[in-house]
């Protein structure tokens, strides 16, 4: 590997929050909140540890066999941690939904959650659609893109009028419906996306023209300049 090819590989790493902390050293159970086993997570598997608990159950994200996202809690043994002072929040029951179709928008109405939706507003409106791979409720370097960039009134001024845009989001503590977390992890599989955050830029043909790993420095003008250049 040249020197340079070195550096972008450190570049990538500081400005992302990797998808996994822990390695298995030997096959794990996870169980749920009430304590029975759903799952065994083989040896040799990265997964995502909260890094704080009260108890002796740590929350844990993992990918599946079929490459969903799947939370749970694993015994502090199992991962070498000891129970700490700093409880997190329990996971919460997922919101019901019939699924991703009727779960349109977040909070501030212009990020989309359903990748079908999504695709058909590009296809009608012949424009961009930016799907943002992210863990909103952990993730420094996520947090500090939307709070620089995706949340500034420059940036939405132009999204509204030219974007169509996706969060996929992979929290730690918030709720999300087995429906989202069933379609985000599928997109996660599909997409090879090995750190948060991930943007993946589509055409209105579902077309991947540009992909962005890690924070982008620059705020609304750098992300505008690179987007508008995908136009042109």
């Amino acid at each position: 590997m040249t020197t340079r090819s070195l550096l972008l590989v450190f570049f990538l790493l500081a400005s992302a929050c990797l998808a996994s902390n822990f390695i298995c050293t030997k096959d794990i159970p996870v169980y749920d909140a009430s304590g029975m086993t759903i799952a065994t997570i083989k040896k040799g598997t990265s997964i995502d540890v909260n890094t704080t608990s009260d108890k002796d159950l740590f929350p844990v994200l993992f990918t599946n066999e079929k490459g969903e996202m799947v939370n749970g809690f694993c015994k502090a043994s199992d991962l070498n941690r000891k129970p700490n002072a700093a409880p997190p929040s329990a996971p919460k029951p997922a919101a019901k939904a019939s699924g991703p179709e009727t779960d349109n928008s977040d909070s501030d109405g212009l990020w989309m959650t359903s990748l079908a939706r999504a695709q058909e507003m590009a296809r009608e409106k012949h424009r961009l659609l930016v799907m943002d791979f992210t863990g909103s409720d952990w993730c420094g370097w996520c947090i500090k893109l939307d709070e620089d960039t995706f949340s500034k009134k420059e940036f939405v001024d132009y999204a509204q009028e030219n974007l169509i845009l996706l969060r996929l989001d992979f929290p730690k503590k918030a709720p999300i419906s087995d429906e989202l977390r069933k379609q985000n992890g599928a997109l996660q599989a599909q997409y090879e996306i090995k750190g948060f955050p991930t943007i993946i830029i589509l055409d209105d043909s579902g077309k991947e023209v540009d992909r962005l790993v890690g924070y982008l420095a620059g705020g609304p003008k750098a992300m505008i300049a690179r987007l508008q250049k995908l136009k042109n």
